[in-house]
Formats: structure tokens, sequence, C-alpha cells
């Protein structure tokens, strides 16, 4: 369907005479050059295939996915499910990739997670071109150059992952989930941004996520600060007094409608699961919490020191000098107008933090232990959002 739209857009540019210009934006573009590029590689090697080997990747989604596909159904209390207290989107996307082949396979799988992460730099080299253009009417095919600059340097660090996934694990997705909300922030910061429509964007992009897996939930605090973002930079844009520009121009009214497009539609699919599904889907996650309050004991702060040191360890063997760079990027735009995206990104690496803490804590034992289960993949989130957004802010 997108290469029948791009078709047909060139003609129309043939019609109005701006062919040369048309054509270069729809196939100089990140989303037709890859994708030609992975249907030859597939044609090459014929077909993709794709071997899991991790045990939560079977377990937790594999598992679900063919027992989906298996039943014709999303929830059965048939079914083994592992997971209650997680929603099935990316079990059922794994599971309707093999509908149009007539049995179930992991490899038929692997090409959702090319188009979300082609999706992603999609997205990025449009606003980068965007940016270039407004920044210099006449820099002509320099716009593209610098969006190229971008998405190959992107993938040469492996910022966001590999085009071509090797697992199936729920962290891709919610990667360019992540990532998709902090890329529309900073576009918000633009001067003369459509920020409704952003709005409408991001709230869509959080409700996707909470498909993926309830722990999307962690970046609200971020989305919520994203929203008064916006209402600040329309205050200010508009120079005028606050409260009277809120009593006469119609800013309330607006305030409550980027909120609504920001959270209706994750809350709608939290009821939405909640009466589709059996069991304690919403409570179990946490359902092992005695008292909050302990947390502020000496056994919460051992814990909490526990995970620094591990974040330590971790952050200094996996791609160190690439978040050194990207928090040096931070520093340096604290005093420009992202420093409202930087502090919306320690909302939600606090709020992480806060989840993990909770889990460890009341869940795993993880002081009984001695292990963090699973530490490295919840962390490699936020250090790969610290990647791509210092990389984008650089840019």
């Amino acid at each position: 369907l997108g290469i029948i739209g791009i078709v047909c857009r060139i003609l129309l540019s043939v019609v109005r005479g701006t062919v040369e210009r048309e054509a270069a934006n729809y196939l100089l573009h990140p989303v037709p050059i890859f994708t030609l590029i992975f249907l030859i590689v597939s044609v090459v090697r014929g077909g993709l295939a794709y071997q899991p080997y991790l045990g939560d990747e079977f377990a937790s989604w594999l598992n679900l996915a063919q027992q989906i596909y298996l039943a014709d159904h999303y929830w059965s209390q048939l079914m083994d499910y592992p997971l209650p207290n997680y929603s099935d989107g990316w079990p059922l996307l794994i599971a309707a990739s093999s509908t149009a082949y007539g049995e179930f396979s992991e490899a038929h799988a692997v090409p959702l997670l090319f188009f979300l992460h082609l999706g992603l730099l999609g997205f990025s080299f449009d606003f980068i071109r965007a940016e270039v253009r407004r920044a210099s009417p006449s820099a002509g095919r320099t716009a593209e150059l610098a969006g190229w600059l971008f998405c190959l340097g992107l993938l040469a660090v492996e910022g966001t992952y590999r085009l071509l996934a090797t697992d199936l694990l729920i962290e891709h997705p919610l990667l360019y989930a992540h990532a998709l909300c902090f890329l529309l922030a900073v576009v918000g910061q633009e001067g003369g941004a459509d920020r409704l429509r952003l709005a409408f964007y991001l709230g869509t992009v959080l409700a996707a996520g909470y498909l993926f897996k309830v722990s999307m939930l962690a970046a609200v605090p971020a989305v919520a600060l994203i929203g008064l973002i916006f209402l600040w930079r329309d205050f200010r844009e508009t120079g005028r007094n606050f409260l009277r520009g809120a009593a006469n121009e119609g800013y309330l009214s607006r305030s409550a409608a980027i909120f609504a497009m920001l959270f209706a539609p994750v809350a709608i699919m939290v009821v939405i699961w909640h009466f589709a599904s059996f069991g304690e889907q919403m409570s179990e996650s946490f359902g092992n919490i005695e008292d909050v309050w302990t947390l502020a004991s000496r056994r919460g702060i051992d814990l909490l020191l526990f995970m620094g040191s591990a974040l330590r360890d971790y952050g200094t063997s996996f791609k160190f000098p690439l978040t050194v760079a990207c928090v040096a990027v931070f520093v340096v735009a604290v005093p420009t107008r992202y420093a409202s995206v930087l502090l919306a990104f320690v909302a939600y690496l606090l709020a992480t933090v806060a989840g993990l803490l909770l889990y460890y804590f009341f869940r795993t034992r993880a002081l009984d232990v001695g292990y963090l289960e699973s530490f490295q993949r919840f962390m490699i989130l936020p250090i790969r959002i610290i990647h791509y957004l210092g990389l984008l802010i650089a840019t």
C-alpha cells in the first residue's frame, strides 16, 4: 500500500510539474530504500531464518503467540499464560504475522521489528530534513544528506538496535515506542509546531506501548511533563500574559484537549484490557506489596545501592564512550530549548528506577538471592534512549 501511495504521488507530481522534487522526497527516503534492501536480502537468502534461543523469549512471548495462533483468540482460560498481568499486544503481532502462511513460525515475525524500527528512522529523517530546510531554505539536497547521516550514524552505533533483529524480546518494540515519545517531545519544541496534533500522536504511541507491555506506564510522568511543555511553548509563542491569555484565548479548553489527547487512548486501553481478560491481570504485578514505607528502611537503601552498583558495572561495559558523549550533549543542551525534554527524560528514568525498586524489593527479594533478575534487559531501554536522544539533539 505504501509503494502504491508513492507511485500515485509521483504521478500526481508529473501533472503538477514538480516531479523532480516530489520523486526525490519519496524515493530518497529511508522507508522505500531500506524496504527495498530488506526485500533484496530476503530474496537472495531464500527467505528469513530465525532461531530463538533465550528462555524468556520462549516462555513469555513465543509460547503465548503460538497459543493465540492455535486458539484463534487473544485470551482463553485454557491457555497456559505465565504472565497474566501483561497485555497481549506483542504476542498478538507475532501471531498475526503467521496468519498469511497457514502455519506458525517465529521467522514470520522478524519483519515486524524491521518495520517498527524503520518507522522510527523515517520519522527521525523527516524531522531532521524539515529542520535543515527551515534553518536554510536554500539547503537543497543538504537536508536529505543530514537526515541520512543521522539515520546511518544511528545504525552504525546500533543506537536503536539492528535493522534485522536476532531475537523477538519485548525490549525492541518498547524501545521504538519510548524513542518516538521523546522524538515527538523534541518536535514540539520547534516554533509553530501543531502541538495538539503532536499530543494525539504521543497519546497513540503511549497506548501502543502499553499494549506491548504494561511497563510502558513508566513513561506517563514524562508524557505529563511533555504536555505541560507543549502548553508552555504555546503560551510563550503568543507573547501574552498567562492569565489573560488563558481566559481570553481559549487556552483552558486547549489545555484540556491536549491532555485528553495524551492520556485518553491509554486510559481506554487499560479499561478495555481489564474487562476483556480474566483473572488478576492488573493487580497481580504488584500484588505482593505489603507496606511501601518499608522501602525507606535500611533494607530498601541497601537494595538501591545494589542496583546502583549493578548499573555502574553494566553502564561502563555497554557502549560507554557513546553514553558519555550523549550525556555531554545533554549537559551542553541544558541552556537551550531542549532542557525541558531532558527534564522529561529524567522523570522517565526516575519512574523506571522506582518501578524496578518495587519489583526487586517485593517480588523477587533480590537482596535475599543476591541477584537482580533481568536487570540488564530492563536498563538497556533508558540507556538506548540516552543514545537516541543525545544523537538527535546533537544533530
